[in-house]
């Protein structure tokens, strides 16, 4: 009876999208699946960035084959970065989008430069880089994002 609720609000034409991580924090091995969601980004304690290695599978209820994984590792010192699509989509005063590029370049300076600092931290400067990126504009689409940073040893 829920879906039939649900589905009053959404049009036909819906669907949902999904990132799964799941991380073992003693040696850092992590599995990740992902199903027409943005790619995770690692942040390593220089500032690098890569694209969390993951199969893409299409939306949630679409794939007719079971879902697949992938497995990387985090480093001490890494950051694990996961957000929603509205976060890129985020448009600035001349209404150029924020895109992937420019995220994971920014937090790769804001990484490299909080040091040992707190993952709280870098979330909060995050946040700041995307107030001032976006000024006065309102965000077209809601967007959050989630980090976690496995401890240096």
């Amino acid at each position: 009876r829920v879906g039939a609720h649900i589905g009053a609000y959404l049009p036909e034409d819906s669907f949902a999208t999904m990132a799964v991580v799941v991380v073992a924090p003693a040696t850092g091995a992590l599995e990740s699946g992902n199903a027409g969601h943005l790619p995770g980004i690692i942040v390593r304690p220089d500032g690098r960035t890569e694209p969390l290695p993951a199969e893409s599978d299409p939306p949630l209820g679409i794939a007719t084959e079971p879902p697949r994984t992938s497995h990387a590792e985090l480093h001490p010192g890494d950051v694990l970065f996961l957000c929603t699509d509205g976060l890129t989509e985020l448009r600035n005063a001349s209404r150029e989008m924020l895109g992937e590029g420019q995220l994971s370049a920014g937090l790769g300076q804001i990484t490299r430069t909080a040091g040992d600092r707190p993952v709280t931290e870098i979330a909060a400067q995050l946040d700041r880089l995307l107030v001032n990126y976006r000024g006065d504009q309102l965000p077209e689409d809601d967007y959050a994002f989630l980090m976690a940073r496995r401890r240096s040893e």
